[in-house]
């Protein structure tokens, strides 16, 4: 069993895939890559092969895998989130970023990177209600922190936090870190899509 599973066309791109683990199975039929993974397996798939992707999903959904494309794409991204994707991902990533992405999602959490993820909580917006004060999550956080989420909830990004509330960007951080902690959320993404789904609760 492998660790890590790249099921790819493109043979000549294994050298960085190898630099960022070490060894990684490289296959190019999803029944390779279901023989290969095992429990704790991550599988990166090119997002060019959506038929492949709903083959590995529909075989094993609770198996890691992340959506690797040369055009990344918000919109794609998330088509890819919906369909079960841990994590979305240049084809050409550094391996130092591609390990980065192999740890968030190893953990349980979702990787998009910086800019995709804002995008993504702003096209969450579009279709979620937009979160309010009266959300009974808020009420463990203290006043600055639920300020600090609802302006995250509703698409604004650390720098714009940070100017909107008067605060330096790294206490804007530090706010995250507790929010995260507080309301059992992972990330950026995780924290949008619970706020907003617990207001249309309400």
């Amino acid at each position: 069993m492998s660790a890590h599973i790249l099921l790819s066309q493109r043979p000549q791109i294994m050298g960085r895939w190898n630099e960022a683990f070490g060894s990684i199975a490289h296959v190019t039929t999803p029944e390779l890559a279901l023989r290969r993974a095992g429990e704790g397996s991550i599988v990166w798939i090119e997002a060019d092969a959506p038929e492949v992707w709903r083959q590995i999903q529909q075989a094993r959904p609770k198996l890691a895998k992340v959506a690797v494309t040369l055009n990344p794409d918000s919109s794609e991204a998330m088509r890819f989130l919906e369909l079960g994707a841990k994590g979305y991902c240049h084809l050409l990533a550094v391996p130092e970023m591609l390990r980065q992405v192999a740890t968030v999602v190893s953990n349980g959490g979702l990787w998009l990177g910086p800019e995709l993820m804002q995008r993504a909580a702003i096209a969450i917006g579009h279709v979620l209600q937009p979160a309010g004060p009266g959300n009974s999550l808020l009420a463990g956080l203290t006043q600055r922190e639920r300020e600090v989420a609802l302006l995250v909830a509703n698409g604004a990004a650390n720098k714009e936090v940070a100017q909107q509330l008067d605060i330096t960007l790294r206490t804007v951080k530090a706010h995250m870190g507790a929010i995260f902690e507080k309301l059992g959320v992972r990330d950026r993404l995780q924290l949008v899509v619970t706020l907003r789904k617990a207001t249309q609760t309400h």
